[in-house]
């Protein structure tokens, strides 16, 4: 565990995180694991999970650091709006439907009722709003069959 807690020191120091190579790396290295430094008590795993979240203490500089999303940023705001609503079931139930279809056959009705949560599924560790929102996030699964890894980025199926 040590080895991995250096290493993970290593990947997320400020230094590191200055360039978006090492944003994305401590990103890769920290997403499962966000939740030990998240405000919300709710949403805060670190009594679940401490000896793991001790390890992973160096991820908390992407969450609370000099380079960690702000407020005031415009984007940070659109994206993690305080005023989301969850939707009723028949949405979620179209929501997974119209993303079926999208698979299926490219329409984009799915693009349509995803818009709101893309933020979700971005690799832009600035503009993801997966750590801030998760459960709408996971109501957004179906979304990501929007995205494609091409070997370095998530882009815009379409």
């Amino acid at each position: 565990m040590f080895q991995l807690a250096t290493h993970i020191s290593t990947v997320c120091n400020d230094e590191s995180l200055k360039t978006t190579e090492g944003l994305d790396e401590c990103y890769n290295v920290c997403e499962d694991n966000l939740c030990c430094f998240a405000d919300d008590k709710e949403l805060n795993c670190v009594k679940n999970h401490g000896e793991k979240c001790v390890v992973y203490a160096a991820c908390d500089n992407m969450v609370h650091g000099e380079y960690a999303p702000q407020p005031e940023d415009a984007d940070f705001q659109t994206y993690n709006s305080p005023d989301y609503a969850e939707k009723p079931t028949t949405f979620y139930e179209e929501l997974e439907e119209k993303c079926d279809a999208y698979a299926a056959t490219g329409s984009d009705e799915c693009a349509v009722l995803c818009s709101e949560r893309m933020c979700c599924f971005t690799s832009d560790v600035k503009e993801n709003c997966y750590n801030a929102h998760p459960m709408e996030c996971d109501d957004y699964t179906p979304c990501a069959v929007l995205v494609e890894f091409d070997g370095d980025s998530i882009d815009d199926a379409s």
